[in-house]
């Protein structure tokens, strides 16, 4: 694989693991899975969540072939924080930094994937797969720690000279595909693509793709636009398309974007079966975050810790080795189940102990869709978003506890309160009962349920105490080195950041 003007090419220094495991032992098609992750994709947004318009007939299809995990939420709303979460099958807030108080925080400053932390590309390295990642924006770069574990790690470049082809789906899947065509035909690989599609649409000059659906007549609405590019009940300036649009104007395109891109997901889909290869491969599909259009007070973002932004697609499609009837599975399972999940789906433990580490906080479901486990956790938590605190969800709760007034974005704060006095002490629970109100918003506390409201809260509490001790343990080393950082105390309360 060669460095091109657009993507670069990064060999990871895993060397000895490569060494240490075994290799591919047969002579056939070697076994392969794929993790396709998908930013700022709703699940209430595509065919087999229930959406009225045909937005994903090939997802949609692919779900019918497998499992389709009918409530499943994203670790945070925000990407670097979600994909952290995901390739290690731990709780996002591992993934933030134990920072000395004269350090500002920022997007490069806070986000570290601690080096002792589980990782899901490790896990197959140390079986001897062959292990490759391409990442579709610089945001998810190896400065972030998110190259462990990978023998390939192929992240874009964006210039004055960079066309819409090189990024996104096609530009991901041109490289994937150049990558399995050179791998041997008997090795084992597990492949990592991270598009970025749906977050460009806003800044892209329109297509043809922002009229395939029409408007809704319902959302007539013209949004405020915000004077900055995070805020509050109104548009960011950095997605206002410049001119009077209503709100169901940008959700059709949004929607025909969706549309587009799940047609670029089916070339790359008969491209492997083309290549003999996609009945031998376990696909996972997932949205990394959702993204808002109002529901939460936020237009075309992603930050809050509400439905809108955490509710996901998560599409499970085994290889034919692997025995599992298709269904739909209806408990709360949150992302950092994904890669304990995806590792059993090949034969192996998640890490643990065993290791010299904690495990994954997420935990492996194959069991559980087997029938061989009768129940799984039926909670899914979230954190890290604009506004610091958690959420926890059940089948047909959840409860959200934040801080406003502590976002690190002044405007944040201002446009949330709407005013310019000191809120940071103050702290806003919100108690959603689906069975009640449905829609995909935490705006209105509800009265009712204290008996769930009280479980839900000492679950939360307890899983991001787990969080935070290992947090601790594993940001030991990630910003001055050990001796120093050690004595470093954690800040109370998580900054929030950019994207």
């Amino acid at each position: 694989m060669k460095r091109d003007a657009r993507w670069l090419w990064i060999a990871a220094p895993v060397a000895l693991l490569v060494a240490c495991g075994p290799r591919a032992s047969n002579h056939g098609a070697g076994r392969g899975v794929l993790l396709i992750s998908i930013d700022a994709l709703r699940a209430d947004h595509t065919g087999s969540g229930g959406y009225d318009r045909d937005t994903t007939p090939i997802l949609d299809a692919l779900a019918k072939q497998g499992v389709s995990f009918e409530r499943a939420y994203a670790s945070a709303p925000r990407m670097v924080p979600s994909h952290a979460a995901l390739l290690t099958g731990c709780d996002a807030t591992i993934a933030r930094r134990i920072l000395p108080q004269e350090v500002i925080p920022n997007q490069l400053t806070t986000w570290q994937v601690p080096d002792d932390a589980p990782s899901l590309a490790k896990e197959f390295l140390r079986h001897g797969w062959a292990t490759s990642a391409f990442v579709d924006d610089p945001a998810l770069a190896t400065n972030f720690g998110f190259a462990r574990g990978f023998t390939d790690f192929m992240a874009c470049e964006i210039d004055e000279d960079t066309r819409p082809a090189d990024l996104g789906v096609s530009g991901v899947s041109e490289h994937f595909e150049q990558w399995l065509k050179n791998l041997p035909r008997a090795e084992n690989w597990f492949a990592y693509l991270h598009l970025h599609d749906l977050e460009r649409v806003w800044s892209e000059p329109p297509s043809q793709w922002d009229t395939y659906y029409p408007p809704r007549p319902e959302l007539a609405d013209l949004p405020p636009v915000g004077i900055g590019d995070r805020t509050f009940f109104a548009l960011p300036r950095s997605r206002w398309r410049g001119s009077a649009r209503t709100l169901g104007e940008y959700e059709a395109t949004y929607d025909g974007a969706v549309h587009k891109l799940d047609r670029q997901l089916g070339r790359l889909f008969a491209h492997l079966k083309q290549l003999g290869r996609f009945d031998d491969v376990t696909v996972c599909i997932v949205g990394a975050y959702g993204l808002s259009f109002g529901e939460t007070g936020l237009y075309l973002d992603s930050g809050t810790l509400a439905d809108a932004d955490l509710h996901v697609p998560w599409i499970l499609r085994p290889a034919k080795a692997i025995a599992l009837e298709p269904r739909t599975f209806a408990d709360a399972v949150g992302l950092v189940d994904v890669a304990p999940t995806l590792l059993a789906c090949a034969g192996f433990a998640p890490p643990g102990e065993a290791l010299q580490g904690e495990a994954m906080h997420g935990e492996p479901l194959l069991d559980v869709l087997r029938g061989t486990r009768a129940t799984s956790r039926g909670l899914a938590f979230a954190s890290s978003g604009y506004q610091p605190g958690w959420v926890v969800i059940d089948h047909d709760h959840c409860l959200e506890r934040v801080r406003p007034g502590r976002a690190l974005d002044a405007e944040l704060v201002r446009s949330w309160f709407g005013d310019d006095r000191d809120h940071v002490d103050e702290i806003r629970e919100v108690y959603h009962d689906r069975t009640r109100s449905p829609r995909p918003g935490h705006l209105i506390d509800a009265l009712e349920g204290l008996d769930a409201r009280a479980e839900l809260s000492v679950a939360g509490e307890g899983w991001f105490q787990r969080a935070e001790r290992a947090r601790e343990r594993w940001q030991a080393r990630t910003w001055l080195g050990a001796s120093t950082a050690a004595t470093l105390e954690p800040k109370s309360t998580p900054p929030a950041e950019a994207k």
